[in-house]
């Protein structure tokens, strides 16, 4: 939720191609056992063993090799009883000549079980870390073989950067509003360029009449109103359209594996004067690394408990997923089975309205609370003031669009807050 401001999510959103819809689990929540090229292991390492069906390509060659093989060694015979039982020709058959292709040696595809994986060395702190975590066995060790050998530099980098421009670099200051004047309905401003317009307004109608059973019974259960609530999923990820150029589990492994300044030498330079603040940017990196560190355990207790590959969720730049954009150690707390099927899914509408409500509900959202009440609540979400202004006057367009579902039922009291320590 919070990391990734929803400015840079704009930008890259324009540029990315139209992803195909996602059904629950992230395909077909069950995986076929095919090796991609997503993930497939860099050059060099070792496959995970027990992928049924994986060498079949190269067994079929040999069983090819050998037909031809055996055909060299039977037609001799052949032309020998031949020439004996029809004596009477003048001239014996020409002998033929096949040309057996040379078998190439190939490294089998899937590995026995007594193939140690090749993990590189700049993984297995992480991983010595996640056994100890009880997250262990081929399958963890084999998401870090399929890593490759280096940590991107991106995440720890983008995040250094940022908190150091913060506090040592001038900041510019900011343009006046042409427009300071609050909503009609009282929200203040400022609001993100480009949010709160007619067609957004529209789009998120035309998104709320598509799943209206899903924001009805959100709505009913934790009192977010339904127009608040797509809103918010409009802001994070344009209703499910922009979920991330990132994968999440690449981005939290490479942001947990950059402890020191020598990991972010690329972003380092961009930094002026840094050079006399090495022991800052350490103490910062060694705090990040630790809090990505528990995202990336969560994510993976996540993937491990649903069944999900962890390269297949996308995220964003600091490993926020699905359409409400959790983080992961927000899944266990906040995230809620919103359709019923038994599977907690950020991907699928229904899940990713209830969850949020949920969030804001447990966060303190009440009915009929003040403008500056709601905000409060919504920057416990991200917080930013431009953030939940945004989304209370894009919601205040959707409801003059006709359509609001009606809720019949009496609101409950929120579920009791529980510690996040």
């Amino acid at each position: 939720m919070q990391g990734y401001g929803p400015e840079e999510k704009r930008r890259s959103g324009e540029r990315r191609a139209e992803r195909p819809a996602r059904s629950k689990r992230h395909g077909d929540g069950k995986g076929d056992g095919r090796v991609t090229d997503r993930n497939r292991p860099p050059t060099g390492t070792t496959e995970v063993p027990g992928r049924e069906g994986a060498g079949k390509e190269e067994r079929g060659e040999n069983m090819n090799r050998a037909s031809w093989f055996r055909l060299l060694l039977v037609l001799p015979v052949c032309l020998v009883m031949g020439s004996c039982s029809r004596a009477e020709q003048a001239a014996p058959v020409a002998p033929v000549t096949v040309e057996v292709p040379v078998a190439e040696a190939t490294a089998p595809a899937t590995p026995t079980p007594s193939e140690p994986l090749t993990v590189a060395e700049v993984w297995k702190p992480l991983l010595d870390r996640l056994r100890q975590d009880g997250l262990d066995g081929q399958e963890i060790a084999y998401l870090f073989v399929r890593l490759g050998d280096t940590p991107s530099q991106d995440p720890m980098g983008r995040k250094v950067q940022e908190l150091y421009t913060g506090k040592f670099l001038p900041r510019p200051k900011p343009a006046s509003p042409k427009d300071s004047a609050p909503s009609a309905g009282g929200v203040p401003r400022p609001w993100y360029k480009g949010f709160v317009t007619d067609a957004n307004a529209r789009r998120c109608r035309t998104f709320i009449n598509t799943h209206i059973e899903a924001f009805k019974a959100a709505e009913e259960s934790y009192g977010v109103p339904t127009e608040v609530a797509a809103a918010l999923l409009f802001v994070e990820t344009r209703l499910g359209d922009y979920l991330g150029e990132q994968n999440a589990f690449v981005t939290l492994a490479s942001m947990a594996a950059s402890r020191s300044p020598d990991a972010i030498p690329d972003w380092l330079d961009k930094l002026p004067g840094v050079e006399n603040r090495l022991d800052w940017v350490s103490a910062r990196m060694e705090d990040k690394a630790d809090w990505a560190y528990a995202e990336l355990r969560a994510l993976l207790e996540y993937s491990v408990a649903n069944g999900v590959d962890p390269f297949e969720i996308p995220g964003s730049g600091y490993g926020a997923v699905g359409l409400c954009q959790f983080m992961p150690s927000n899944l266990p707390r906040y995230a809620v089975d919103g359709d019923g099927d038994g599977i907690i899914d950020l991907f699928a509408p229904a899940d990713a309205v209830a969850s949020l409500s949920n969030y804001l509900a447990r966060h303190g959202w009440k009915k009929d609370m003040s403008i500056p009440e709601q905000i409060k609540v919504l920057r416990r979400y991200n917080n930013l003031a431009v953030y939940a202004n945004t989304i209370l006057a894009l919601a205040e367009k959707i409801r003059e669009i006709p359509g609001r579902p009606t809720v019949n039922r009496p609101l409950p009291q929120p579920p009791t807050m529980i510690s996040e320590n």
